[in-house]
C-alpha cells in the first residue's frame, strides 16, 4: 500500500510518499518546496537518500503543487506507475475545532467545517484546503484523509481550555484549541522510546519553527499548551507576536485607527522576531547580526529566550515537576544558541546542558548532562511520518 502525505502551509509544501511493508512504514520520498523570493521556489527531492535541489520560477506554491506530485509517476526515475497506486492520501488541518477531533475521511462535509474555520486560522487552513482540492483531482479514486494539529489537545481539561471571559464564549466555541499537535504526538512517543531507563511521566516540549509553541505533556497527554484559541497565542515566532495585552489591540484600532485587516497582517506577518529585528524572523539571521553586533538582533533574540523560558517555568509548575525537556523543529533542532541560552538558569528543574553534546548535537540524542535528574532531548519531529500512521489505521 502506497501512502502519500501533504503538508501544505503559507510559505512551504511539504509532501512524501510512504509504502507498507513487512508490518511497518518505508518512507520513499520526500520532497519540499519553499519561497526563495518573489516568485522564485527551491524544489528538493529526496530519494534513495540522493537529493536533488533547483530554483524554479513561478507564480505561487500551487503552481509548483501538481508538478511536484505528478514527478511521482512522470518524472525522470517515477517510482509509480500511475496515480492509481496511492490508496491513501494524507492531509495535515492545522485546525480541526470542536467537531473535527480524530483524523477523519475527507467528504463535502469535511471540507466545508475545515472552510468554516478559516477566519480563526487564516494562515492554516486555507492552504490546507488548496491542497485536498489539488490532491482529490491528481488521485480521485484515493481515500483522502484529514489529520488535525488539534486532535492531541483534546485531553486538556475544562478549566485550562476555558478562556476566563464570559461563559458564552465557551457556547460560542471560542476556547483554547491548541496546535502542533501531530509534531507533540510524534515526539513524544520518540522520547518514551529514547528513554526507556528515564521517568517520562511530565515532559515539556517546545517545537520552535516560524511558529512556535510549548506543551505540557502528563503520562503522554497533552496537560496544556501555549497556542489557544489560534495559533496566535503563546511564544514569540518568527512573525508572530505571541501573546500581548489585548487592550493593545483595542488602543490601536480606536486612537490609530487601525483596520482589522491591516492589524491581523501586523500582528502576523510583522511582529515577533521580524518586528523587533526590523528585517527577518530568521533564527540563524538572527544570530548571526546579534553575533555581529546589531542591538535590535540582540534584543530579539533575548525576547525570544526570555518568552520561551517563562512558559517552561509556567508549566513545569502545572505538571508539578518535570523529567523531560524536548527541543524540535527547524529552530529546536539546528539553533544549539538558542537550546543553550534557554537552558540557564534552570538548573532549579534539574536542567543540566551537557555543553559538547548540545553543540555537537545530532537530532535525536540527549544533549543533558550525565548527572540531570531532567533529561534533555533535541528530536527531529517527523509529521508527514505520524500523518502516514494515522493513515494506514483508517477503516477502509
Amino acid at each position: 500500500m502506497y501512502i502519500l502525505v501533504l503538508n501544505v502551509g503559507s510559505s512551504s509544501i511539504k509532501a512524501a510518499l510512504f509504502k507498507k511493508g513487512d508490518g511497518r512504514l518505508d518512507t520513499l520520498w520526500n520532497a519540499t518546496l519553499a519561497r526563495r523570493k518573489e516568485n522564485i521556489f527551491v524544489r528538493k527531492m529526496t530519494q534513495k537518500g540522493i537529493s536533488h535541489e533547483e530554483l524554479i520560477e513561478i507564480s505561487s506554491l500551487y503552481e509548483g503543487l501538481k508538478p511536484l506530485l505528478e514527478s511521482l509517476w512522470l518524472g525522470e526515475t517515477p517510482l509509480l506507475h500511475s496515480p492509481t497506486e496511492i490508496a491513501r492520501v494524507g492531509h495535515r488541518i492545522v485546525h480541526g475545532g470542536e467537531k473535527l477531533l480524530k483524523p477523519t475521511v475527507i467528504t463535502e462535509e469535511v471540507k466545508n467545517e475545515i472552510k468554516s474555520l478559516c477566519s480563526i486560522a487564516p494562515l492554516h487552513n486555507p492552504p490546507g484546503l488548496q491542497g485536498i482540492e489539488t490532491a482529490q483531482k491528481l488521485f480521485p479514486d484515493s481515500m483522502h484523509i484529514a489529520v488535525f494539529d488539534t486532535s492531541f489537545h483534546q485531553t486538556m481539561s475544562e478549566e485550562v481550555y476555558t478562556y476566563p471571559g464570559p461563559y458564552e464564549w465557551r457556547e460560542q466555541g471560542i476556547r483554547r484549541y491548541g496546535f502542533h499537535g501531530i509534531s507533540y504526538e510524534y515526539c513524544t512517543a520518540k522520547a518514551i522510546e529514547m528513554l526507556h531507563q528515564y521517568p517520562t511521566e511530565k515532559m515539556i516540549c517546545c517545537h520552535l519553527g516560524n511558529g512556535c509553541s510549548a506543551a505540557a505533556i502528563y503520562q503522554g497527554r497533552s496537560l496544556t499548551t501555549s497556542m489557544g484559541f489560534t495559533p496566535l497565542e503563546g511564544l514569540m515566532m518568527g512573525s508572530r507576536t505571541g501573546s500581548i495585552d489585548p487592550a493593545i489591540l483595542l488602543y490601536l484600532l480606536r486612537d490609530n485607527k487601525t483596520s482589522v485587516d491591516s492589524l491581523n497582517h501586523l500582528l502576523n506577518y510583522g511582529s515577533g522576531l521580524k518586528g523587533i529585528s526590523g528585517e527577518s524572523g530568521d533564527m540563524q539571521w538572527i544570530i548571526q547580526q546579534m553575533e555581529a553586533g546589531n542591538p535590535r538582533a540582540k534584543l530579539a533574540f533575548e525576547m525570544f529566550i526570555y518568552h520561551l523560558k517563562f512558559y517552561i517555568g509556567a508549566f513545569a509548575a502545572a505538571l508539578g515537576g518535570l523529567d523531560v525537556l524536548i527541543f524540535t523543529a527547524g529552530i529546536g533542532e539546528n539553533a544549539a544558541l538558542v537550546r543553550e541560552e534557554t537552558c540557564k538558569g534552570l538548573s532549579f528543574l534539574g536542567i543540566h546542558l551537557d555543553q559538547h553534546a548540545n553543540r555537537n548535537c545530532i537530532p535525536n540524542q540527549d544533549v543533558a548532562d550525565a548527572h540531570s535528574p531532567t533529561r534533555i532531548l533535541v528530536i527531529h519531529t517527523q509529521e508527514e511520518f505520524a500523518i502516514a500512521q494515522a493513515c494506514l489505521v483508517m477503516q477502509s
